[in-house]
């Protein structure tokens, strides 16, 4: 190889070398474009995505709390005070303007009781029993519910509590 170059005249040497460091400068360019060139941006995307997901995980963090403290509270009592279930129900009835509808309020055990209603509005009648499920954790086990005049019904429901 040395003796070809040194057969070459001047002129000609000069060209080869520069088409050698032009050859070397495009294998160089080539490779980093093709290989080292995307290593690095899929890095910097990777710190970026990492960046991201972990300011969703604060941020999913800070909702659960939000979450937590708007979350009605389990504990009955701390809700209703000292009431029985017996009086939460006629009380809250009356605050619902469904006294007059009220005919009869039994108790059946210490977690449930028996209403029945009688041409009671229905839209009071189910907003009532909505505020009780959850404001109070009291559900509805057993409900008929009998048309009496448009608007108006006539109810029966067995209410329980679902945890004290």
């Amino acid at each position: 190889m040395k003796a070809w170059f040194s057969q070459l005249n001047e002129r000609e040497q000069q060209l080869v070398v520069v088409g050698g460091i032009l050859g070397v400068c495009v294998i160089v360019f080539v490779l980093y474009s093709d290989y080292v060139s995307p290593f690095f941006k899929n890095s910097r995307t990777g710190s970026q995505q990492l960046q991201q997901m972990q300011a969703d995980l604060d941020w999913l963090r800070q909702a659960a709390m939000q979450a937590k403290q708007l979350k009605p509270q389990s504990s009955l009592k701390s809700n209703r005070g000292n009431q029985s279930l017996f009086a939460l129900v006629d009380s809250s009835s009356k605050q619902a303007q469904l006294s007059q509808a009220v005919k009869r309020v039994e108790p059946e055990g210490e977690k449930r009781v028996r209403i029945w209603l009688e041409n009671a509005k229905f839209d009071d009648a189910i907003n009532w029993l909505s505020l009780l499920h959850s404001r109070y954790q009291i559900n509805v086990e057993k409900i008929t519910i009998d048309a009496v005049a448009p608007g108006q019904v006539n109810l029966s429901a067995l209410l329980i509590e679902t945890n004290s």
